[in-house]
């Protein structure tokens, strides 16, 4: 199964639309003993069955997720600024690339900057990465921005997750002052 980590809706929508895969069942809550079999119908969801479908799912569903089922995981990681919160999408960023990193999945950082300027080359790689034709991929990308008192740090880490660049410990704990700034950001829009 293909999991699209859904950290700002309508960008991990996209890219789940982009790769192609068969849409016809939904795991937001990842794939593990608590959500198969299907609480509702009792059915079991079997590796076999699920491959090529693709979920939107969480950070923490992903992790959750039963390594039987993870096909492969794509991570949009937009600016932070098309971000809804930008504390989520920092912190789905790292548990998700932790996760990748300690269980070894393939996984595919989209970019959703590169999506928009270039969507072509996207395709292509997308589609060579999913070994599938580029003519049955489609990448339309939404656009929407937000301001952040930490941005300059925002910014920097994405642009090292671009560029594949080392995040060292420096930026690993300006990301890690930046957190509580974010999340005052988010009350206060909120009132």
């Amino acid at each position: 199964m293909i999991f699209v980590v859904d950290i700002d809706g309508a960008s991990a929508d996209a890219w789940l639309r982009a790769c192609g895969a068969k849409r016809d069942i939904a795991f937001p809550l990842g794939l593990f003993a608590a959500t198969n079999p299907n609480r509702s119908t009792g059915a079991y969801s079997f590796p076999d069955d699920l491959a090529q479908h693709g979920t939107l799912v969480s950070a923490e569903g992903l992790r959750r997720t039963d390594p039987a089922y993870l096909e492969r995981a794509i991570l949009p990681f937009a600016d932070w600024r098309r971000a809804r919160h930008p504390d989520e999408w920092l912190d789905a960023l790292y548990t998700t690339l932790v996760d990748a990193s300690l269980r070894g999945y393939p996984l595919w950082l989209a970019d959703s900057e590169a999506g928009q300027e270039k969507p072509d080359a996207q395709r292509v790689a997308l589609a060579e990465w999913l070994g599938r034709d580029v003519t049955e991929l489609q990448l339309d990308l939404p656009d929407h921005v937000m301001r952040s008192a930490v941005g300059d740090v925002l910014d920097e880490f994405r642009e090292r997750l671009a560029t594949r660049d080392v995040v060292d410990d420096d930026l690993v704990d300006r990301l890690h002052a930046a957190h509580p700034v974010l999340l005052e950001e988010r009350t206060s829009r909120r009132s």
